[in-house]
């Protein structure tokens, strides 16, 4: 056989012998490896925080659970002291300044393995739910995009067709989850007192 056909043999028959290893070790698989690793390195790191207990919030309150009690019922300023022994911190939840917010009621609820005092509230337009958890280890952190109402920080989510805002006081976490745009819920909160 001609020399050059030879060497083309020779080298295919020596690629077919490498070991497997060898071959996946190639510059090409190697090569993609290493932009997949990038990758999904960039993905955790623009992240950056676990958004799932915000989500598990959305989710919670779009079963729209039946409330263990309501404003009706024990009047809207009687709905904190109703949690009071029925979980480890003293859930104090704002009072929200704008017009045509009532409470409706409220009931005991977990986010994940965080037991949560939830409060739901009508608005002119739909309804809100809001999440209080006692956070000390700072487990409840939320993506999203920062905005600052005064010394506070807020964190502005959208999750599954839902507004939630997230902001924090000291290790006590609020979370409130609704159907309104950015722009309302963000009025909303900040006319919180």
């Amino acid at each position: 056989a001609p020399a050059a056909l030879r060497a083309r043999i020779e080298a295919s028959l020596a690629h077919q012998r490498r070991s497997l290893w060898r071959r996946l070790a190639s510059p090409l698989p190697l090569g993609a490896l290493v932009a997949c690793a990038a990758g999904a390195l960039l993905v955790f790191a623009s992240h950056g925080v676990d958004d799932a207990l915000v989500v598990e919030a959305v989710r919670s309150h779009h079963r729209g659970l039946p409330l263990e009690v309501t404003a009706a019922s024990v009047g809207e300023g009687s709905i904190p002291s109703w949690f009071s022994g029925k979980l480890d911190f003293h859930p104090a939840p704002p009072r929200f300044k704008g017009a045509g917010v009532h409470v409706l009621g409220a009931r005991l609820s977990n986010l994940r393995e965080l037991p949560a005092a939830y409060i739901r509230y009508e608005l002119p337009k739909g309804q809100a739910g809001l999440f209080i958890v006692d956070d000390p280890r700072r487990r409840f952190e939320a993506g999203g995009r920062e905005v600052h109402v005064g010394p506070q920080v807020l964190r502005l989510v959208n999750a599954r067709g839902y507004n939630v805002a997230v902001w924090r006081e000291n290790e006590i976490v609020y979370s409130l989850v609704s159907d309104l745009d950015e722009a309302a819920l963000f009025e909303l909160v900040r006319t919180a007192r």
